[in-house]
């Protein structure tokens, strides 16, 4: 479960270099911002859309890790794996693992949203595979975990 959070990391960072880059590329190349014109994004909106997730990504980390009980255990239960005092049935479990996923595939779709059509296509795979890890990964956990978001947010 660690490594596809990882390789979901560092996609993530890939797909932010490679759009990072188009853009410093294009911007350098013809001296004004091309973003906006050629594939349509506001670069100060994605950055903003982006911090602003990056924010509710952790938040949705902390709500996790709060109601799963795991700030209750001791550091040396957590050195020996002994986590016996961590549940998923805590409502802010449900919360934090919906907040994070949302806010995991946000500034990427709206990068997709507003440029799909003058992106280039392998810039539109990387972005599309990016957001198909983040809902797997959120799938299977929540498979895993044997918990349904939905009913728990709907009710």
């Amino acid at each position: 479960m660690l490594i596809k959070t990882i390789i979901k990391q560092k996609i993530s960072y890939y797909v932010l270099v490679a759009v990072i880059f188009m853009v410093l590329v294009d911007f350098f190349i013809s001296g004004h911002d091309l973003a906006q014109e050629k594939y349509g994004i506001n670069i100060w909106i994605f950055l903003y859309i982006f911090f602003i997730s990056e924010v509710f990504f952790n938040l949705g980390i902390y709500l996790i890790l709060k109601g799963s009980g795991f700030f209750r255990i001791r550091i040396k239960d957590i050195l020996h794996f002994k986590l016996s005092g961590v549940t998923t049935k805590h409502p802010l479990v449900y919360y934090g693992f919906f907040i994070n996923r949302v806010a995991a595939i946000a500034p990427w779709l709206y990068v997709l949203g507003v440029g799909y059509k003058k992106l280039p296509i392998y810039i539109s795979l990387l972005i599309l595979a990016e957001v198909l890890i983040v809902l797997y990964i959120g799938y299977v956990i929540n498979a895993r975990i044997n918990f349904s978001i939905w009913k728990k947010l709907v009710k």
